[in-house]
């Protein structure tokens, strides 16, 4: 879960700018420092690549045709189910897909136990967390780090419906001691804010266009039938998948 906290306020920064801003095409980068395989023109990284060009979005084949601004999110584990609510939160008018080879949030469902270790709640640093994060303390960085952390993780559980609890290690779980708690809750979230949730494909390739807007190629699975999307904004989100 730990995942989730980076994205959420980059997301809220980038909405607004792009709202506001003069009109004219810019492309962001923020390397969240997770591995990924996904070939991409000129990224090496999984990073939250969103492009701020003030265009519609085109008939897409995932989904019905829309003059909707389109956001793609790659990979449904609490990062980028998470990131999908909160883009429909700050922009409700904005298109968001999942894409997902297996099956939502199936970490979510195992993590601490089957209970589902939320975050911590007895480091208030951000720093110092990221520090004693188990997969490296640079898994967690950038100053978004400082606009969202486990208080605001916590407090947006909880303004949703999940009673939590900080055990004496400072590990945060729901008073349900069920992680079907907090998977309901996001799916709740996701069906509520209009956000389309595919699963059982997989993004196999990244190329960016030269109107600046993203071609994705997408993989069903088991099958190898291949499609292709156009989005005007793109959220890695794949964690540590090698697929």
């Amino acid at each position: 879960m730990a995942a989730i906290i980076p994205i959420c306020q980059t997301l809220h920064k980038t909405v607004t700018k792009r709202s506001s801003g003069s009109g004219q095409a810019n492309c962001f980068l923020l390397f969240l420092g997770f591995s990924s395989l996904i070939p991409t023109n000129a990224y090496k990284h999984t990073r939250l690549v969103l492009n701020l060009g003030k265009r519609r979005c085109t008939t897409h084949a995932i989904g019905q045709a829309t003059k909707e601004e389109l956001l793609v999110v790659v990979g449904g584990g609490a990062a980028g189910v998470y990131g999908a609510i909160h883009a429909k939160t700050v922009a409700p008018h904005l298109g968001v897909v999942v894409i997902e080879k297996g099956k939502p949030l199936s970490k979510v469902k195992v993590s601490g136990g089957g209970r589902c270790n939320v975050t911590n709640g007895h480091c208030a640093d951000n720093v110092i967390l990221a520090e004693n994060y188990p997969r490296g303390h640079k898994e967690l960085r950038g100053s978004f780090f400082n606009s969202h952390g486990p208080v605001d993780t916590m407090s947006w559980f909880a303004s949703h419906g999940v009673e939590l609890k900080i055990e004496d290690d400072g590990r945060v779980f729901p008073v349900s001691n069920s992680s079907s708690s907090i998977i309901d809750c996001l799916m709740s979230e996701v069906k509520q804010r209009g956000v389309s949730m595919q699963t059982k494909k997989a993004v196999t390739a990244v190329s960016v266009l030269s109107s600046g807007k993203f071609l994705l190629e997408v993989k069903q699975q088991p099958a190898d039938h291949a499609e292709h999307v156009e989005t005007d904004y793109l959220l890695i989100a794949s964690g540590s998948s090698r697929q």
